[in-house]
């Protein structure tokens, strides 16, 4: 293939999964388009190939140069390897068992001898939808339309890759949760946009309203070099988006008595008696601290300790992945702190410190716990503090934003892909958006999913209000700070964010959840969050 032929194809696939907007993802099936017969031989072709699991008529559809790319597996090049593919797919005994397969076309365009077909498919004929793909083609000298790219978007076809993707809540039409489809369609375009011009690699984004998904939509790119495409399956590190989990944990062992969050912290971890402060700034001398540091003082970040990014903690080699809680404990009481407990909120590492006292109060890991206790229960299956070997093919990639565009960046001495030694309550997790949607949903509900009570309701009700001083709030210009580690507003919303790019939004008066996903440092180019955020608030209609 040319190479302004494979960047034409590439851009194509790239702005094409947008032209379905969140709606399609409700129970009402989009209508199909009658294709010209030339493109509609491909989709026959296929069902036929499918059928007769014959693997080799499948590849023989592709372009010698096409590729697959598909929830679950690396992106398969070339008509040998696509061949080899589709024959592990469809042996016997895989589970993909060829049969029926019936694909239909939802929107389709040609220009010159590039084009697209944007498509659902079903198991039967006249079955429901059970996922939708998207094939860029390319016309040979023959005039025949053969397939460059076969794209899942967000459900695999068998052998295409994993299962469908669970929903993440019961789902709703946005029309039925009161949302104006137009506007919610504004929202996957802008993010659309920002791929295109290079802003962002990709994004997962979802909404929810009165307890029901009403949106959930991936644009761009996990990964820019593999053009592995992004999917509600797509795996980030949500970094401080850990801190609310651990809170929810924490606050659950409080419930059955294990601690008061008035407790000093040194009753259950006596190296926290020894702290000492700064007389001033970040080095000279220090001073016995003027009271204790109380779990509660964790919680809001009224501890006094500093931030993992900090110069200070930075050069004492306070936090790594490769070490232990207790040794992170050993490692962050040995350095001053900034402050006197209570006088000032300083975000920080204290949250890690919170992990290691759900181990004390539980007798079990961290990451133990937190599976068995919360996400086990809310059948949060894909957060984890790394990613094993069979799901790193869903693994997003971190950019960072240059000059000369968009870089990849690795955040980490031990990245996410192996088994770190530090159990990170403040940023320790990779998550999906269908998970974290499960986990706001819970706070929504004070503390409940599907029958499945973590908390009381007034427990989520304190803390998820402002816990913070007047003083305090001042300096924060209003936005409050509650012990589910979220932002406060006067209106009552909350949520947080993750530095790499992740951030939620819960709104108790609109009954809504907004969680958008992308993998970029800094975490907001060209303010994508709230850009996204007004598009969702203003497709509200009642």
């Amino acid at each position: 293939m040319k190479h302004s032929l494979r960047l034409a194809a590439i851009a194509v696939l790239a702005i094409v999964p947008f032209a379905i907007d969140g709606s399609a993802q409700a129970s009402a099936p989009l209508p199909s388009v009658e294709l010209p017969p030339a493109l509609a031989r491909v989709l026959t072709d296929y069902e036929t190939a499918w059928a007769k699991r014959d693997a080799a008529a499948l590849a023989a559809l592709f372009a010698e140069d096409g590729f697959v790319l598909s929830v679950g597996v690396p992106p398969v090049r070339g008509r040998a390897a696509i061949q080899e593919h589709y024959a592990n797919a469809l042996r016997p005994g895989s589970g993909q068992a060829g049969g029926p397969l019936a694909l239909r076309a939802l929107a389709s365009s040609t220009s010159g001898d590039i084009g697209y077909i944007i498509g659902a498919f079903s198991m039967q004929k006249g079955g429901p939808d059970a996922g939708k793909f998207t094939l860029t083609l390319k016309k040979d000298a023959a005039g025949r339309w053969l397939i460059m790219s076969d794209m899942d978007n967000g459900n695999s076809r068998p052998g295409q890759g994993s299962a469908a993707v669970a929903d993440a809540l019961p789902r709703a039409s946005p029309e039925s949760v009161g949302f104006a489809p137009d506007r919610l369609r504004q929202a996957t375009e802008m993010l659309s946009k920002f791929v295109a011009d290079g802003k962002i690699p990709g994004a997962v984004a979802g909404v929810a309203r009165k307890g029901k998904l009403a949106y959930l939509e991936a644009a761009g790119f996990q990964d820019l070099e593999a053009r592995a495409p992004m999917t509600p399956r797509s795996l980030f590190r949500i970094y401080s988006m850990t801190k609310p989990v651990t809170a929810v944990a924490a606050m659950m062992l409080q419930e059955e008595g294990r601690f008061a969050l008035t407790d000093p912290v040194s009753k259950y971890l006596p190296e926290l008696s020894r702290v000492t402060v700064f007389v001033s700034g970040e080095s000279g001398p220090t001073r016995p601290a003027a009271r204790e540091i109380t779990v509660e003082d964790l919680l809001l970040h009224t501890s006094g300790f500093n931030h993992r990014t900090s110069h200070l903690y930075e050069r004492a080699e306070v936090r790594s992945r490769a070490i232990t809680l207790p040794k992170f404990i050993e490692n962050i009481t040995r350095v001053p702190l900034m402050d006197d407990p209570h006088t000032r909120f300083r975000y920080s590492e204290a949250t890690t410190i919170v992990g290691r006292l759900v181990e004390v109060w539980s007798g079990k890991p961290f990451d133990v716990f937190l599976q068995e206790r919360l996400l086990g229960p809310l059948k949060m299956s894909d957060t984890t503090f790394w990613v094993e070997r069979e799901r790193q093919s869903h693994l997003t990639r971190v950019y960072q934003t240059t000059p000369n565009g968009l870089t990849p960046k690795e955040l980490e001495t031990v990245p996410f892909t192996e088994k770190p030694a530090l159990m990170e309550g403040a940023v320790g997790l990779v998550s999906t958006v269908p998970d974290y949607i499960r986990f706001s949903q819970m706070l929504a509900n004070k503390g409940e999913l599907d029958g499945v009570r973590l908390l009381k309701a007034a427990t989520v009700e304190k803390m998820t209000a402002n816990g913070l001083t007047p003083a305090m709030l001042q300096v924060r210009a209003g936005t409050g700070w509650g012990l589910a580690n979220v932002n406060v507003a006067p209106d009552g919303e909350y949520g947080w964010d993750g530095s790499a790019g992740t951030i939620f939004w819960i709104d108790p008066a609109k009954e809504l959840v907004i969680v958008l996903m992308t993998q970029i440092v800094p975490p907001n180019p060209d303010s994508v969050r709230q850009r996204f955020k007004t598009f969702v608030e203003e497709s509200i209609r009642e």
